[in-house]
């Protein structure tokens, strides 16, 4: 899954991973679509079980440095 959304939103920097959540990074301007990628790619069914129902939430906050 990680590598899969690192390849369709190269823009998104990939930050940390605790149990189910991950965190990343992006600029405000590709913050719409890695948030749409993230979401497609953790509802993404594993093919060794096809018909599982999964959903996922995507949250946003601002970050300062």
């Amino acid at each position: 899954t990680l590598l899969r959304i690192r390849a369709r939103a190269p823009k998104a920097r990939f930050v940390n991973l605790e149990h189910d959540a991950g965190y990343w990074i992006a600029l405000d301007r590709y913050v719409e679509q890695v948030k749409l990628v993230i979401y497609d790619e953790f509802c993404r069914a594993p093919t060794w079980c096809p018909d599982i129902p999964l959903d996922a939430e995507v949250h946003v906050s601002e970050t300062y440095g």
